[in-house]
């Protein structure tokens, strides 16, 4: 098992982050969080490709109740209801257990997967049906409006999960 640390502020992010990672992120989350409701502070929500430090699930640290981000450059650890687990490949899995969380954010992921279809049956199993814990979740996906755009841009369909 990954040992635990605390976060750390890594001081180079700028220098490994250019002013068009930063801008593209910061327009996502601006979206995020006028088209997401965060009204249940009992809400579970993991974050796949949360970046080094988390930033998004640490924005909305207090709406919810805990926090998972995953990512391939972020290291193990955990910060109050937030936890960053390094994943090197997504192709293994999502390490929580089924209907374990109610909203799920991926961002710029799925174009650079071998498999989407099997990370969005991972992100299905994960779900929790609505009604369970702060709802949301499977049968009941909402895209927002920024996506929407950037997929049909991409010329991306995505095929409803059986």
């Amino acid at each position: 098992m990954a040992q635990t640390t605390e976060i750390v502020k890594d001081k180079d992010l700028e220098k490994k982050w250019n002013a068009l990672d930063w801008f593209i992120a910061s327009i996502r989350y601006r979206e995020i969080l006028r088209t997401t409701s965060f009204q249940r502070k009992d809400l579970v929500v993991c974050d796949i490709g949360c970046g080094i430090e988390g930033k998004f699930l640490s924005s909305i640290s207090d709406r919810i109740a805990y926090g998972y981000g995953f990512d391939m450059k972020t290291e193990n650890c955990k910060l109050g209801n937030i936890e960053l687990k390094q994943i090197d490949d997504l192709h293994d899995g999502i390490p929580l257990s089924d209907n374990s969380v109610d909203l799920v954010f991926m961002i710029a992921v799925l174009e650079h997967l071998a498999d989407p279809q099997q990370i969005l049956k991972e992100i299905h199993r994960i779900l929790r049906p609505i009604g369970g814990g702060g709802g949301g979740g499977r049968k009941k996906k909402k895209q927002i409006p920024t996506e929407k755009k950037i997929m049909k841009k991409m010329k991306i369909k995505i095929k409803k999960i059986k």
